[in-house]
């Protein structure tokens, strides 16, 4: 009892780790699905895993890792966040503070509650005791733990959790990769008092108590936990049992310390133990039903993980051309200057900005582009030159150079003209040019000028002070500022006294002076109108750019230069904004790994594709330009016809997912067609982007696949917690599988232990159609058991079959299978530990169906079935354990007066196999008293055979409640071994079940020593026979021969009688071996796929001479239903026939037939050897087996022999699992049956083998 007490206990331990070692792996699935987790998801998380329950929890946190730079973001977040109090943390910092690389503070905790609140921004980093168990979990991605102490930041005594958490994708195979993708930890901290007595629940009347030690060494007193602390203060007490076990909890090592309780000893007094019996397995089927329930909550919510990792991303690219496009459009919308499009071959507007509409009086954009452009122009440009004549000479040097900028009249649409400035900029969009024009009206500059040439100073002092354009007057000669407006100033950040102290070379950059001042030169000579694009630097060392126009002025009869600057930042941020999208674009469209089209939006045309998909499709690219989309074969089904065309056009945006699409040389994919109606520039275009999703769609497909697997087996392991009965159980779980997860069939067979080794349906669901009723198969080795099934069960392991149409080992079901639909099957064997219980068989509708995620998933949901059913068992023989050992307490009571004194050896075990008796008889043969047999198992003086010895005589007295009698080797206390006979017999009660074992054993040491002792003389005397015999048989061989000279007559005939004499003393000298090794049992049986017919063939084959010597007649009859091959030994199988064929042969008179029969009845294959030859006396046949018998009659018929080969014959056929028989009569024949089991002979090791 105090093991099984102890070993729950160790039980318990581990479903504690299982526990959150599947809730912490749970948490990077938490952070791969949701790299920034909010507090609202860890809160749902941490509900959801259960660990809020906990009473031994006291904090569930996460701590991120926090670079330097980003601690003020941490904080600031933090104190912002009203979910940790309803005002933030407006004081909150990290602590402890230090000026360090990086940080590890907490940023969520649950509860939480006044004393966790604390812990928000404590940098775990600085924990003393904690750091080295926080680097182990990250170096070595482990799971650890820290000792008992005192956690600074609730102030309690404690064991803290750690796991690191690694970014999503981050490789984190080395130490070096773990610490560069560390993303954080997630911590837990358990009260250590109530944790330990959660896992040693302690009760009243505890019969085993337990000490935790924390250094892995019970020197290290006093203890971190007792669990019954009044047992180990009872002064005087001495436990009785006391054992201790180093255990790893979390990478650290802690020393479990089990005693027994002055309450074990009531243990002692045999109508308790049914009681503790039962309390122990309630108690574990209760903590393995808590665990599988936990364990299916684990994988519900690593389902919902699975889920949310589904998000599908959007294409970098237009994300990029969204991105520019909307930045264009909104320097578009708010530019001051006017913004409009020109496209060939006309030229004409189409568009404009709201500046333009402003600019030229239009009520909105569709009015002003209904305009040709020379109808807002006036007729004549300035000198005389015509507006359309002009207007083509601007626009071929703008195509050209790639810009241009002049100044230009324009007329409103009221008809008022007005003076402007105009930059054409080429556009190279795709295949397609058009131009980009930006437009300044100049009026006010333009009053100005003229304003000077008709000099009012008063009237001119108004302009200069109110001008949009920054306006500066300069000294001719010293270019020092003598005068500026207020748009000046502000342009340059100085105040207006401040600009007098200024000149020229002040304002601008060093670098650009020379430049500056030759344009300024230029201009007073008239050789230069506008200097464009000049660099100024503000008064805060800002650079900014105009255009400038400077003027030679007098004013008060003094020489001055008038400067006008014109900041043309927004003209050049758009220009460049232009040029940098084009650029991007450009190379997002031939670089892209998505195939890309340009259609014109008015014709559906195409006007441009990349190279990826011309490779992607095969088709070159002059066989797509210019044609219809509609046109080309590929689109066909996506786009079937104008209409849905100009639907595309009308909506702006078309998205088709998972189409099909056949490339040229008629390969097929699976896309993602997506086309949208967008600007470029301001012209309207139509971009189709088709992405190969065909692997996307197959990962989705399959990770579907996995989800409801996931959640299918979870609901199944709902089924498998809530089950009582077993019956129910396994049906539930087959219908669970089929409904949830779509399979054709699903049923559950056991093993049975008969002699065909069948296996039972034991429930099924889905579509079965009398295939199941029909079934016909065996877990043993043999052609009904070699499917996936039988082989599951018997070697342990998961047999997948694809396709049952193309596997040829399959031929007994597939037949049956295919007529149903069933494509494929997988078969889990059921199993734990060593003890099969059976298999769980999956059919599916579809070949190659399960893939290795699914197979894994289904192997862990076989495991739990597996543990399922085991815990029903274990509670229901509790139960029943408990009703049987009250009822027969008293009978043991009256039946242990009756054998306590019995000479021989006598115990009785509970069905677990703890003794609850031994008498003297056994205390005497094993050298242990009862009180140190009680409690524990047989194997005390036991495990001395091999296991298929133990596990043949379990099969007997527990499978079959049958008696198990034999010989068995035992060991003494003292060390030494010995022999004895033994018998084992099941005591059942009226349901047939066993609730106890009795065992009688009488010690044969010496017996055994006799009978060997005369076996090796023998096997010894005839072996060290063989060598001499072996030389006189090739020295008699060599004189026949004539190696020595020619011999006479009469020497020939001693030589050949001494070497017929040798022959027949060989023969006796191998039989005896032979004797001897069988008696001995130092034999082997070594079965192996073998055609019997082909041996018996053999046989016949090797006496064709002395058959045709005698002028016999030998028939051989096979029958056609006798398995081609058959598991035996062939060495003994030769043996068998070439003896009884032989015999038949010497037996039998010249002219005589003898004939052999090979057929099958029922489960046995019989071999029949009949002859007509001498029989044998009925007074004697009860002795042909016999050791030496020869029958009278046939001594003086033919004298060679030795008696042996019928003995021998029999023990191998017997000990090989067959059986043989003879019918005879004396002077009309004889005939030899022998049967072997159709399964094969019983395999038996052995160290020698048997001589043919």
């Amino acid at each position: 009892m105090f093991e099984s007490e102890q070993d729950d206990k160790l039980r318990q331990v581990e479903n504690f780790q299982l526990l959150y070692r599947n809730t912490l792996s749970s948490v990077q699935g938490l952070f791969n699905a949701s790299e920034d987790v909010t507090r609202s998801e860890w809160t749902t998380f941490s509900k959801d895993v259960g660990v809020l329950n906990d009473p031994a929890v006291l904090a569930f946190a996460y701590a991120e890792r926090v670079p330097r730079a980003g601690l003020p973001g941490f904080v600031n977040f933090i104190r912002k966040d009203s979910a940790i109090s309803p005002g933030g943390l407006p004081n909150f910092n990290v602590f402890p503070e230090k000026d360090k690389d990086e940080y590890l503070p907490i940023k969520y905790v649950v509860p939480l509650r006044e004393e966790t609140r604390g812990a928000i921004g404590f940098d775990i980093a600085e924990g003393q005791v904690s750091v080295p168990d926080m680097l182990d979990s990250r170096d070595k991605d482990l799971i650890t733990s820290t000792e008992d102490f005192k956690v600074d930041f609730l102030d309690r005594n404690g064991i803290v959790v750690f796991k690191a958490i690694y970014g999503k994708d981050a490789p984190h195979n080395t130490v070096e990769e773990r610490r560069a993708a560390l993303k954080g930890y997630v911590v837990i901290v358990f009260d250590t008092q109530m944790l330990l007595d959660s896992i040693f629940s302690s009760r009243e009347e505890g019969y085993v108590g337990v000490s935790v030690y924390e250094s892995g060494s019970a020197t290290s007193l006093p203890a971190t936990y007792e669990s019954d602390p009044l047992v180990r203060q009872t002064a005087g007490y001495e436990p009785r049992f006391v054992d201790y076990h180093p255990y790893l909890i979390a990478n650290r090592t802690w020393m479990l310390g089990f005693y027994s309780t002055p309450y074990f000893d009531a243990y002692m007094d045999i109508r308790l133990g049914p009681t503790l019996i039962l309390y122990g397995g309630l108690l574990i089927s209760l903590l393995l039903a808590m665990a599988t329930y936990l364990l299916s909550e684990a994988r519900t919510r690593a389902a919902k993980i699975a889920n949310r990792m589904t998000a599908d991303l959007r294409e970098m690219e237009e994300e990029l051309l969204r991105a520019s496009e909307n930045r264009y459009r909104t320097l578009f919308l708010s530019s001051r200057d006017a913004v409009m499009t020109l496209e060939p071959p006309t030229w004409n507007f189409t568009s404009g900005n709201p500046a333009t509409l402003e600019m030229f009086r239009a009520k909105d954009e569709r009015e002003f582009i209904s305009y040709e452009p020379w109808k807002l122009s006036p007729e004549f440009q300035p000198g005389g030159i015509p507006s359309i004549k002009k207007a083509k000479e601007m626009i071929e040097k703008a195509m050209r150079e790639g810009q241009n900028f002049f100044e230009w009249t324009h007329k409103r649409i009221n008809g008022e003209d007005f003076p402007a400035e105009v930059l054409l900029s080429r556009v190279d969009y795709g295949k397609k040019q058009f131009l980009h024009a930006l437009v300044r009206d100049i009026t006010e500059r333009k009053m100005v000028e003229e304003q000077l040439k008709a000099y009012s100073e008063e009237r001119f002092k108004v302009v200069f002070d109110n001008a949009s354009d920054g306006m500066v007057l300069a000294d001719l000669e010293t270019k020092k500022f003598s005068d500026s407006n207020k748009t000046f100033s502000k342009m340059l950040g100085y105040g207006a006294e401040e600009i007098k102290k200024l000149g020229i070379s002040d304002i601008h950059p060093k670098e650009a002076l020379p430049h500056v001042l030759d344009q300024f030169e230029k201009q007073l000579k008239g050789e230069v109108g506008i200097a464009r694009d000049l660099p100024v630097r503000r008064k805060d060392g800002s650079i900014f750019y105009v255009d400038i126009s400077s003027s030679p002025v007098t004013i008060g009869g003094k020489k001055l230069v008038l400067g006008i600057f014109r900041d043309i930042t927004e003209r050049k941020k758009t220009d460049q904004l232009i040029r940098a999208s084009e650029i991007r674009y450009r190379r997002l469209f031939e670089a892209a790994k998505d195939g890309v089209l340009i259609l014109d939006v008015e014709t559906g045309a195409i006007e441009d594709v990349n190279p990826y998909l011309v490779n992607m499709l095969g088709y070159p690219a002059g066989e797509l330009l210019g044609k219809k989309l509609w046109e080309i074969s590929p689109f066909k089904d996506i786009t079937a016809n104008k209409d849905a065309f100009e639907q595309l056009k009308r909506k702006g945006y078309v998205h088709y997912e998972g189409l099909p699409l056949q490339a040229k040389n008629g390969a097929t994919m699976q896309v993602e067609f997506v086309s949208n109606v967008y600007l470029a520039g301001d012209k309207q275009v139509i971009q189709c982007n088709i992405r190969d999703i065909t692997e996307r769609k197959i990962a989705q497909d399959r990770l579907r696949k996995v989800n409801r697997t996931l959640l299918t087996i979870s609901e199944a392991n709902q089924v498998s917690v809530r089950a009582v009965d077993e019956d129910r159980l396994l049906k539930d779980v087959c219908e669970t599988l089929v409904k949830n997860a779509g399979y054709k069939l699903v049923w559950v067979g056991y093993a049975q232990n008969d002699e065909n080794k069948s296996v039972k349906p034991m429930a099924w669901a889905g579509f079965a159609d009398g295939y199941i009723e029909n079934l016909n198969i065996s877990w043993a080795d043999t052609e009904s058991g070699r499917g996936p099934t039988g082989t599951a069960i018997r070697e342990k392991r998961i047999v997948v079959n694809s396709d049952f149409s193309k596997d040829s080992k399959l031929k007994l079901w597939a037949g049956e299978a295919l007529k149903r639909g069933y494509a494929g099957s997988v078969a889990l064997p059921l199993y734990r530990e060593d003890r099969v219980l059976g298999a769980l068989n999956i059919y599916s509708s579809e070949p190659g169906f399960f893939d290795a995620d699914e197979i894994k998933m289904l192997e862990e949901l076989a495991g739990d079935l597996t543990f399922s059913i085991a815990s029903i068992r274990n509670k229901s023989e509790k139960e029943r354990a408990f009703v049987d050992l009250e009822h027969t307490a008293t009978e043991l009571q009256q039946f242990k007066r009756a054998v306590d004194d019995a000479s021989d050896h006598i115990i009785i075990t509970d069905p677990d196999a703890k003794i609850v008796y031994a008498n003297r008889g056994a205390e005497r043969t094993t050298g242990y008293s009862a009180k140190e047999m009680i409690g524990k198992t047989p194997a005390l003086w036991g495990k001395q055979m091999p296991k298929e010895f133990y596990e043949r005589m379990w099969h007997t007295i527990k499978t079959k409640k049958e008696s198990f009698v034999g010989k068995v080797k035992n060991r003494r206390k003292n060390g030494e071994n010995y022999l004895s006979e033994f018998s084992i017999s099941p005591i059942l009660n009226d349901r047939g079940d066993i609730i106890f074992f009795v065992g009688v054993e009488r010690d044969i040491t010496k017996e055994e020593e006799v009978d060997r002792s005369k076996s090796e003389f023998v096997s010894l005397a005839s072996h060290q026979l063989r060598t001499p015999l072996s030389a006189i048989n090739w020295y008699a061989e060599m004189l026949l021969g004539g190696d020595a000279g020619v011999l006479t007559d009469k020497q020939k005939d001693y030589t050949s009688e001494i070497y017929a004499s040798s022959r027949r003393m060989a023969e006796l000298v191998g039989a005896l071996l032979n004797v001897s090794r069988i008696e001995l049992g130092t034999f082997a049986i070594e079965p192996k796929p073998t055609d019997i017919r082909d041996i018996a063939n053999s046989v016949i084959k090797e006496l064709d001479s002395k058959i045709f010597a005698k002028n016999q007649v030998i028939a051989s009859n096979y029958s056609e239903d006798v398995p081609e091959l058959i598991n035996v030994d062939p060495n003994l199988t030769r043996m068998i026939l070439q003896n009884l064929i032989s015999n038949s042969v010497k037996y039998t008179p010249d002219g005589g037939k003898i004939s052999i029969f090979i057929s099958k009845k029922e489960s046995d294959v019989v071999v029949k050897v009949s002859d007509n030859g001498y029989g044998i006396p009925l007074n004697q046949q009860g002795r042909v087996f016999e050791k030496f018998f020869r029958a009278d009659n046939i001594i003086p018929v033919e004298t060679d022999g030795t008696g042996l080969g019928l003995y021998i014959v029999k023990e191998v056929v017997e000990k090989s699992g067959g059986k043989i028989g003879f019918e005879s009569e004396e002077n009309v024949g004889t005939t030899f049956v022998v049967s072997i089991p159709i399964s094969g002979m019983k395999q038996k090791p052995g160290t020698r083998s048997l001589n043919a």
